[in-house]
């Protein structure tokens, strides 16, 4: 019997990014990776939302945008919707999440 490859949930690929997207200054107040995180290890609520986000894409074969991000707390909506674009992007072109964009012709 055939057995399915496993599948990678792409987070340290989002997160590389999402840290050159901030770069950019897309989010006003927001320009580095490092601001995801409480502490030198733990993400605060931001952070999670970005691995929530990434499962979700990863798991669920399905684009996070519009996600809420309430239950992670307070999430400024522009950040939100420069993850949840990330995410996709992201998780879409790893071959080895096993998403992948059905194109119409």
């Amino acid at each position: 019997h055939a057995t399915k490859p496993p599948r990678l949930v792409p987070v340290g690929q989002v997160m590389s990014a999402l840290h050159r997207e901030l770069k950019g200054t897309r989010v006003p107040g927001y320009t580095s990776m490092y601001q995801f995180y409480k502490d030198g290890i733990h993400l605060n609520e931001a952070g999670s939302y970005l691995v929530g986000c990434t499962y979700f894409a990863t798991l669920l074969k399905q684009s996070p945008l519009g996600l809420p991000t309430a239950p992670y707390g307070v999430i400024d909506r522009a950040l939100a919707e420069v993850i949840q674009k990330t995410v996709w992007q992201i998780v879409t072109a790893h071959p080895d999440s096993g998403v992948k964009i059905k194109v119409e012709k």
